[in-house]
């Protein structure tokens, strides 16, 4: 099993470890920005997203004048846990004599939180900004047996179903070209997993999955959570921010053949409904995004936590795609 996971995580990101992007040895400046992806994807697909927008590309010129350095961490997302990606940016990060400004999506988030809070972070430097995409920093229902037993049928079924909608409808789509990748590797784990009698089971055996479980006895989750709010970190040391937006496709009412447009969010959506309990990204759950421990939340304010509300068009996938987050992206890393 262990050996079959790894397969996915290298066949999904084959080069894992820290790359420097971008550097500017002439620059005055000593600050350092990082960036670390989310589950099953890369850096190289987050900043494309970025590239793809004129506010994106204009940001990413700003912060090659702004910053030293503009390092990326590329790191397995389904054979290990979060902890054990942030004990491996810790090695290689331990000796940074800078202040660190950390952009993580997704998962990513909990491999900046255990690598800063958990780990101790860079031994230099003092301030650093982290802003949290998408990240389910107490966990994502998608993750929770209880509920992804519901789910796992019918994302079985239409998994092959929604492949061949991403490639015949929408070509041009990132969204669907990450769809169709994320549920073909749904369907590799299903395949998998087949003869694994019990899902709970099944599930805590990827510690890449199980690790952001939206439970009550997850250890990963639970640990981290404890060491915000009964321990002498100060979250005052960390400016900590946050995107998140709760993903709902336009209701089409009486209009049905609009039904037929954007497929794949559709039923990805209608999949999600069956899983999450409450709004969410199609990937997480969205009070999740801000959510630090029973004790610690995110101030919710402007300043703070970018929220993109109910949206039709914003989701999981395309936070990066989205002007408005370049946006945070800038007023927090350049202004504040």
């Amino acid at each position: 099993m262990q050996r079959f996971l790894a397969g996915l995580d290298e066949k999904i990101n084959p080069v894992a470890g820290l790359n420097t992007w971008h550097a500017n040895p002439d620059s005055s400046s000593e600050k350092v920005l990082l960036i670390v992806h989310g589950f099953i994807s890369s850096t190289r697909h987050l900043l494309e997203e970025m590239a793809a927008i004129g506010e994106g590309r204009t940001f990413l010129q700003a912060a090659k004048k702004r910053y030293r350095k503009i390092l990326t961490f590329d790191h397995p997302t389904i054979s290990v846990s979060p902890l054990l990606n942030a004990l491996d940016l810790q090695r290689v990060l331990r000796d940074e004599r800078a202040d660190v400004d950390v952009i993580c999506h997704s998962r990513g988030g909990l491999v900046a939180r255990w690598w800063l809070e958990g780990l101790g972070g860079p031994a230099y430097g003092s301030h650093r900004r982290v802003i949290f995409v998408g990240s389910p920093l107490a966990g994502t229902g998608l993750a929770a047996p209880p509920r992804l037993r519901a789910a796992l049928e019918l994302l079985n079924s239409i998994g092959t179903a929604l492949q061949r909608i991403a490639e015949f409808a929408a070509v041009a789509s990132v969204f669907a070209q990450v769809a169709a990748a994320l549920f073909s590797v749904v369907n590799s784990l299903l395949k998998a997993l087949a003869k694994t009698p019990f899902v709970d089971g099944a599930i805590n055996m990827i510690a890449g999955v199980s690790s952001m479980s939206r439970v009550g006895n997850n250890p990963d989750l639970t640990r981290l959570r404890v060491a915000v709010a009964g321990t002498a970190f100060d979250p005052q040391q960390y400016d900590y921010y946050a995107v998140k937006s709760n993903f709902e496709p336009e209701d089409v009412g009486w209009a049905f053949w609009k039904r037929f447009r954007n497929p794949v969010e559709r039923l990805e959506n209608w999949a999600a409904d069956l899983v999450f309990r409450g709004p969410n990204d199609l990937i997480v759950d969205t009070d999740s995004m801000h959510d630090l421990s029973d004790a610690v939340q995110l101030p919710n304010t402007a300043e703070r936590i970018w929220d993109f509300n109910t949206s039709k068009d914003v989701h999981h996938m395309n936070y990066f795609r989205q002007p408005k987050t370049i946006k945070f992206f800038e007023d927090t890393l350049f202004k504040r």
